[in-house]
């Protein structure tokens, strides 16, 4: 079911046709989830993390190829590690909230090439800057 899911977002990513002009808005995020497990020699230890992501944003076109946003983020993570010796179960969450800008160069009619520029102060005091090309 996930492959198919994956398949699906990214085949209407290559169909989707949009035309920015001034003023447009436009609202977007991410969502990420992930499950590991690890078993080291049968009943010596066994490690399991499960995490989920949300980041909701949401933006403005300065001109049509230049726009400015915001994004605020919720992160939980689920740890369990145990061994003979101990145990180790937590819960870490997270809230982050951010800015972003994102710069769009026209390559054809039909292909345009992204710019993304975003800075992201995250609950537990460190701050991240990403430079992402897309």
């Amino acid at each position: 079911m996930k492959k198919y899911i994956t398949v699906f977002f990214l085949l209407s990513s290559l169909i989707t046709q949009a035309q920015f002009n001034k003023g447009d808005k436009f609202v977007g995020g991410s969502i990420s989830a992930s499950t590991y497990r690890a078993t080291n020699d049968p009943g010596d230890q066994v490690s399991k993390r499960k995490s989920l992501s949300l980041a909701p944003s949401l933006g403005y076109f300065i001109n049509k190829n230049f726009a400015i946003g915001v994004t605020a983020g919720y992160s939980t993570t689920h740890y369990f590690e145990e061994n003979v010796t101990y145990k180790n179960d937590q819960t870490l969450n997270s809230v982050s909230a951010g800015i972003f800008a994102k710069r769009f160069f026209t390559l054809s009619d039909k292909f345009l090439f992204g710019l993304n520029a975003s800075a992201t102060y995250g609950r537990g005091g460190f701050a991240t800057f990403n430079w992402t090309l897309s």
